[in-house]
């Protein structure tokens, strides 16, 4: 499992995306909350609450909200 920091344009810490070992990637805010999941099998992106957000990886728009 790799994870890749995600930072604002001052260096803030706003979130990570961890890649699981089946390609699966999981937000996380920067309080290591889950914010939602891409599955790139699917090619579906999902909530924290396994409902579809959409189609393709729209993880970035989870921070957002």
């Amino acid at each position: 499992m790799s994870r890749q920091t995600l930072k604002d344009s001052h260096s803030n810490i706003i979130g990570y995306i961890e890649n699981q070992g089946d390609g699966t990637l999981v937000l996380k805010d920067p309080h290591y909350n889950i914010r939602g999941y891409y599955d790139p099998r699917t090619n579906r992106t999902k909530d924290s609450h396994s409902n579809i957000i959409g189609t393709g990886n729209l993880l970035g728009t989870l921070l957002a909200r």
